[in-house]
Formats: C-alpha cells, structure tokens, sequence
C-alpha cells in the first residue's frame, strides 16, 4: 500500500463537545456512583449475614431442644393396642363357655 501524502492524512483534533467539558467533573460523579454502589452492596452483604446468623440461632435451639427432650422408651415386645386385646378378650371368653367354631353347638 502506498503511503498517503502529509496533506491528506487527518490530523488529531479534539472533538468540539469535548473542548469544553471538564474531565474533573465526570470522573467525580463516576466515583460518587461507584461509593454508592459500594455502600449499597455493603449494606446488602450485612443484612444477609445478619439474616443467615438469625436462621443458625433458630438451628441451634431446635437442636438443643431436641438432644434436651427424655429419650422414648423401647419396648421389646409389642404392645397390643385395646381392639386387639377386647377381641382376644371375646374369643377367650367364648371358649370358656365351651364354643367352638360352629354357631349354636353348645344348646343345653
């Protein structure tokens, strides 16, 4: 490619807009955003770390709730329940009258 004449290269200029404006300022409010921004997350991580401290608390008393509470007794024989024990009640006290199986066997 050949090189371009001086006369027809561009030359740096600052753009009209920009003449004017004061980088000071802009930089400013960039770094006041950011501080907000940083306050704001700041905020934010606190909140969660006191929220997640609050559920650990409520952990820590139902678990020594739990570990407080008399331990429940085991039973090595099951313990039949009173349906049960009234029906063995009734066959019981129908062999004691002499019944059997059959209905109406033992007339006198």
């Amino acid at each position: 490619m050949p090189s371009q004449p001086a006369d027809t290269a561009s030359a740096c200029h600052t753009r009209a807009s920009n003449a004017t404006a004061h980088p000071t300022e802009e930089v400013a409010a960039a770094q006041e955003e950011k501080v907000a921004q940083a306050a704001a997350q700041a905020v934010a991580a606190k909140a969660g770390a006191e929220h997640i401290t609050g559920i650990e608390l409520e952990m820590d008393a139902k678990q020594v709730n739990m570990l407080m509470r008399k331990a429940k007794e085991v039973w090595s024989y099951p313990i039949p329940s009173k349906g049960k024990k009234a029906m063995k009640d009734g066959l019981s006290q129908a062999a004691a009258c002499g019944g059997g199986d059959e209905v109406g066997t033992n007339l006198n």
